[in-house]
């Protein structure tokens, strides 16, 4: 799974982490840093690295939060957007074609063990710090 999400990710010229990044801003665009790192389970210095370089890239735009000057808040530049767009499509693309090599009796199945797993990782990983 993590060598299938590397590749989705360089594909579209960014990293893992970056594509993280990316794709929590795409479902709460304009969130400020801190909000962004607990969403994502990131130490700040971390996320603020990988911000640097997707404002470098010219894929997200960091401001001064006007309704708190010691906060900056984030968004998804035109470019961002297109850059989300193309790893959704490929994504669903590589998804879709895994789904039809399995019997759509166990789909459901399938999903059900995707969500338990996607909960260890998490659970791991609040375990480690």
């Amino acid at each position: 799974m993590g060598s299938s999400l590397d590749s989705q990710a360089e594909c579209c010229g960014v990293t893992v982490a970056q594509c993280h990044v990316l794709l929590e801003l795409d479902t709460q665009d304009g969130a400020n840093a801190t909000l962004l790192a607990k969403s994502l389970d990131l130490d700040k210095s971390t996320l603020s690295r990988t911000i640097d370089g997707l404002v470098n890239a010219g894929l997200v735009d960091r401001t001064v939060d006007p309704a708190s000057r010691r906060q900056q808040v984030i968004r998804l530049t035109a470019t961002g957007r297109d850059r989300i767009e193309g790893i959704h499509l490929r994504c669903d693309t590589e998804y879709r074609s895994l789904f039809k090599a399995i019997p759509r009796t166990k789909h459901a199945m399938v999903l059900e063990a995707v969500e338990i797993l996607a909960g260890a990782i998490r659970t791991s990983r609040k375990a480690e710090t």
